[in-house]
């Protein structure tokens, strides 16, 4: 009930377009009386006195009043989808927010392929049971409500046989809802497997081939396939069923009506008029009912994704890991005092950790694999905070500092870094919206990456690929060198640098960093030795603690 309750209340802020858009359902409703009086009076008046300029003055009414009911059910339908889609566009909105604010962790245990299927197909289908609510469902039971109201002070005795029906359809929607809401959580279930099928399948396209397990995967992926099929064709057919259950009640009632109003006109206790007009509204009662009644599939669809959005969210309540606002002018030396750390239960892998990165100086960073040198890299990034001590910037505590400001001063290069599908100067420009193409080429000269980039037949548009593969490892270690000089960063931070770069790749890269207008603080982390010699000061990390290392100036 509390989903309910919060998802009614993202409309809130447009209740007035909403009222207005009802009420104009509403007028389209009210046309239903001059119509009814209209086509009594062509029945009992027009027709029998045989005034042929009469019946083309009663045809062209009824012909205005259809256009204007017609006018105003397409306004409602243009208002009810912007309402709807600018609630939709806000809970996105929201999602993307909350993604980013999400824990590290959250991400790193969490099956992405799920994640990705929960934002992008739950939120689509909440959009369609928002449009079944407030572009059908509403307007249609607020419309046959005001027929029904119309046709009672005319009609009581027909309408009440109308009225009737309504807790047969009532019935008949509550045996069925059952059986619609398991379908469709079946369906949603085998969807999601599909679309992880989908997305592993991509992912792994190299594994696959190279393990020449085309065929395991492919009996796989047709499992999924076919499961989907079963689920797919339960679900279309039981919601074709219910809906065409709802039509046979609603057409059953409407002849009972034509035959009970029959009865009437031949006992005369109704003039034909008066049944053809009402007979008219019914049907008008009729389908509003079976729209409002259609909406029920997508109502108990998206309410299944209103319960996986929330389910989602509590797994990782959003808990940003500083929460600063302060902004410094310059970075200045970042340093870690006395830092521990642990991942929830595990063992200490930090133990006392005290760093300093001094501006425009060298340090490197070394340690076996697992040592914790990536954790060290995560907490500068500030995705982590320390069980125990603290980081700062130069002044400024990281809790004082707003994260997002201290990032744009930073730049880190992973070991594995993304390449996105799109040209190199995009990828090398990333986050700039109206980037400069001579800061691109500078960045580009300064990585190294220059010159393979201008052998290229496109140059900077050359496409990467999907994942950087049209590109070599050591070509997609450049650009990614070149996105974080980019930026002009004060600190840099490159993790395992010689992973893609030979030892003359190291060389030509080090001498480009120390000639850097800007002159960065420069954190090399790797497990070789050999980087020693192109730092100013070094450090180990051993048993959760920095041993002092010689570095190159120290030599």
């Amino acid at each position: 009930m509390n989903l309910w309750r919060e998802y009614l209340l993202r409309y809130r802020p447009v209740a007035g377009p909403l009222a207005l858009t009802l009420a104009a359902a509403l007028a389209q409703s009210a046309l239903t009386v001059p119509f009814v009086l209209t086509l009594r009076h062509l029945f009992d008046t027009v027709l029998p006195a045989a005034d042929r300029p009469g019946i083309l003055r009663a045809g062209a009414a009824l012909l205005a009043l259809h256009a204007a009911g017609l006018a105003l059910a397409l306004w409602v339908r243009y208002r009810g989808l912007r309402l709807t889609k600018d609630v939709i566009l806000t809970l996105r909105r929201e999602w993307l927010a909350w993604l980013y604010e999400a824990p590290r962790s959250f991400f790193t245990r969490t099956d992405a392929a799920r994640i990705h299927a929960s934002v992008v197909q739950d939120t689509e289908r909440i959009d369609m049971m928002s449009n079944a609510l407030i572009a059908h469902l509403l307007p249609a039971a607020l419309s046959a409500a005001a027929v029904t109201a119309v046709l009672f002070f005319f009609e009581p005795f027909l309408t009440a046989i109308l009225a009737a029906a309504g807790p047969a359809l009532f019935l008949v929607s509550r045996l069925l809802r059952r059986r619609l809401h398991e379908r469709h959580e079946r369906f949603r279930a085998t969807f999601e497997s599909f679309s992880r099928g989908v997305w592993f399948l991509l992912s792994a396209m190299d594994l696959t081939r190279l393990s020449a397990a085309e065929r395991y995967e492919s009996e796989r992926q047709e499992a999924r396939f076919r499961t989907l099929r079963d689920a797919s064709v339960e679900m279309a057919w039981l919601d074709t069923a219910y809906g065409h259950g709802q039509s046979f009640l609603t057409v059953a009632v409407t002849v009972l009506i034509l035959v009970l109003g029959g009865r009437r006109v031949a006992g005369g206790a109704s003039s034909l008029g008066e049944l053809v007009a009402f007979y008219f509204a019914a049907v008008l009662v009729a389908g509003y009912v079976r729209t409002a009644l259609g909406a029920a599939p997508q109502l108990i669809s998206g309410a299944r994704s209103l319960r996986a959005l929330a389910a989602l969210r509590e797994e990782a309540p959003p808990a940003p890991a500083y929460r600063g606002r302060l902004t410094a002018p310059r970075l200045g030396p970042v340093c870690l005092e006395d830092v521990h750390f642990r991942y929830r239960d595990d063992a200490p892998l930090l133990c006392g950790v005290d760093l300093v990165l001094e501006p425009g100086r060298t340090t490197a960073l070394l340690g076996a694999n697992g040592s914790g040198k990536s954790t060290i890299l995560h907490l500068l990034a500030g995705f982590y905070r320390p069980s125990r001590g603290r980081l700062t910037a130069g002044a400024a505590g990281y809790d004082d500092l707003d994260l997002q400001a201290l990032r744009r001063r930073m730049a880190f290069v992973p070991q594995d870094p993304l390449i996105f599908h799109g040209s190199l100067a995009d990828n090398i420009a990333y986050g700039d919206p109206s980037p400069a193409p001579a800061a691109i080429e500078e960045a580009a000269a300064q990585a190294g990456a220059h010159r393979f980039i201008a052998a290229l037949p496109n140059g900077f548009q050359t496409l990467a690929g999907d994942r950087g593969l049209q590109l070599s490892g050591g070509q997609r270690q450049r650009i990614a060198i070149a996105r974080a000089l980019f930026r002009r960063p004060e600190l840099l931070v490159l993790d395992e640098p010689t992973n893609h770069l030979d030892e003359a790749g190291i060389e030509e890269l080090m001498d480009n960093l120390r000639r850097l207008p800007f002159r960065p603080s420069v954190l090399i982390v790797s497990h070789e030795p050999h980087v020693l010699r192109h730092a100013d000061e070094a450090w180990r990390l051993l048993e959760g603690r920095l041993a002092a290392e010689k570095a190159g100036a120290q030599r």
